[in-house]
């Protein structure tokens, strides 16, 4: 999981975003991302999309942040 989070930070850190911004726009907790990111929740399949969106991920990158381990 520690992928994924590194993953997800380096993307948010090459569009100037923070994990707080992203967290408003999920509308989710700080402490349920962190979940999420860990492992001890599942991502929705409609957040995946907003963080794609947010993001502005291809769906290649999409997969590698959230499914290659």
């Amino acid at each position: 999981m520690i992928i994924l989070f590194i993953e997800l930070k380096i993307e948010l850190l090459r569009q100037n975003k923070t994990l707080r911004e992203l967290t408003e726009e999920l509308k989710i907790a700080e402490s349920t991302l962190f979940n999420k990111i860990n492992g001890k929740q599942d991502f929705k399949l409609s957040e995946l999309l907003q963080i794609k969106n947010f993001l502005k991920l291809s769906d290649d990158r999409l997969i590698k942040i959230f499914f290659e381990k």
